[in-house]
């Protein structure tokens, strides 16, 4: 048997496999009886993880500002449990944002932590990362983890201005056991 032979005996039985394989689905569709094409039933994958885009926004003097990249900001690729919510998106963004509890910006503990959603609106705590991706239909989510310095205490609240006239508390009552209550300059002349 010649070469050409065997590749024309080769195209012949494809061929025939072919013929036969739509005779056989032909077939199977004049066997339907609601006239839809049938389909293979696979289930259906349901992933556990998503990747989401973990960014930081400092808010200082009443102004919201985007931390870049090279001061220690940026926005990050993560992957996370679509089941998380809130408090694993903080924990992400303080690992990513505040290694070993230090920033560019100061350490962790001079911070309050917020957590905002894609439009930079606080992200509420009940609510998971597979329920927003449900609800926005976008192919990937980012969040921001939302700083801003903590409050200075009371001892802070007095400063003297720039003509030297002390600022904030003016008054201290001072109470003794013997004495009636007297007031008390919080600006005391050693400090001016």
């Amino acid at each position: 048997m010649g070469l050409f032979e065997k590749l024309r005996k080769k195209m012949k039985l494809k061929t025939e496999s072919k013929e036969t394989d739509e005779e056989a689905s032909n077939s199977e569709k004049e066997t339907k009886d609601d006239g839809k094409m049938p389909t293979t039933s696979r289930p259906v994958k349901r992933t556990t993880k998503r990747s989401v885009e973990i960014g930081w926004i400092n808010k200082e003097d009443g102004e919201a500002k985007q931390v870049r990249a090279k001061q220690g900001g940026g926005t990050r690729k993560v992957v996370m449990d679509i089941s998380g919510g809130y408090n694993e998106i903080l924990k992400e963004g303080k690992n990513l944002f505040f290694p070993n509890g230090i920033s560019n910006k100061g350490p962790e503990s001079d911070f309050t932590f917020d957590v905002w959603d894609f439009k930079q609106n606080p992200f509420t705590d009940h609510v998971s990362i597979a329920a927003i991706y449900d609800t926005v239909k976008l192919a990937k989510l980012r969040f921001y983890i939302a700083t801003r310095p903590k409050p200075h205490s009371d001892e802070d609240a007095s400063t003297y201005d720039s003509e030297g006239k002390c600022e904030g508390q003016n008054e201290i009552i001072e109470v003794s056991d013997s004495e009636s209550p007297s007031l008390v300059s919080s600006c005391s002349e050693e400090d001016h």
